[in-house]
């Protein structure tokens, strides 16, 4: 089995049970929002891909003929945005769900757990650099 297919596998797995996660409160809606999150993010990726091409021609004609509208590119840019910010929404969702599995440990919300998690990990890279 490819790993690709592996992943998604564990990620129904993982869907499945939260929907009946007592610890998580309102647990089958976050469950719901994060498959539809990742339906979000795999129509966006399709979408920039799709755009790269009529970038990559709309750059060839500018060249050629010195002059163009830079749509395309336009187009590609916010499309790559659009997709960056549905990233960050699937992290935030995820980072709830694990904010309520592990309550004592971690802080609430996406942005508070990435910057604990990168000053750790300056720490541990600072104590190892001394050794």
């Amino acid at each position: 089995m490819q790993e690709q297919q592996l992943n998604f596998l564990n990620l129904e797995l993982f869907l499945k049970f939260l929907k009946g996660d007592r610890r998580v409160p309102d647990a089958f809606r976050w469950s719901v929002s994060i498959r539809n999150k990742i339906t979000v993010m795999q129509i966006l990726n399709e979408e920039v891909f799709a755009q790269l091409p009529k970038c990559f021609d709309e750059i060839k004609e500018i060249k050629e003929k010195g002059l163009g509208s830079g749509i395309e590119c336009t187009k590609l840019a916010i499309k790559y945005e659009v997709f960056l910010n549905s990233i960050y929404a699937l992290c935030e969702n995820l980072s709830r769900i694990v904010h309520y599995l592990y309550k004592s440990r971690l802080p609430e919300g996406f942005r508070k757990q990435k910057s604990r998690f990168l000053k750790n990990l300056k720490l541990t890279l600072q104590q190892t650099a001394t050794v």
